[in-house]
């Protein structure tokens, strides 16, 4: 799915000149912080888990700021990166995210079909 994002991101940026592989590249190191802030969330959901009272709820506060720091992580990334302003930059935040969430759901959808049907 991360060629496919990073062709996302290329239509919707096609007047800055920048080849695909940036676009990719973009992608990868985004994934890649998403993996571990979600690997991170995972940890803190445990650590919430223990019942001890003044640890269980550091971690239940750091998940929270773990799950806004990631949509803000993501908007500041595309901001620097193509260097837009705040109005053009959370439009295409918002469509690039619609865009990949939709395409995901659908590769989803179809995984499980070739699944169910193979299996």
């Amino acid at each position: 799915m991360m060629p496919l994002l990073a062709l996302i991101l290329q239509i919707l940026h096609i007047t800055k000149k920048r080849y695909y592989i940036e676009h990719f590249i973009l992608t990868l190191h985004n994934q890649a912080f998403l993996v571990f802030s979600i690997f991170l969330i995972w940890v803190l959901g445990y650590i919430e888990d223990l019942e001890i009272p003044w640890l269980s709820e550091g971690a239940s506060w750091l998940e929270i700021f773990c799950m806004f720091w990631i949509v803000i992580y993501l908007f500041l990334s595309l901001k620097r990166f193509y260097g837009e302003g705040f109005i053009l930059t959370p439009i295409k935040f918002i469509v690039i995210s619609v865009t990949y969430s939709i395409c995901m759901g659908i590769g989803m959808a179809l995984f499980l079909l070739l699944l169910f049907i193979f299996s």
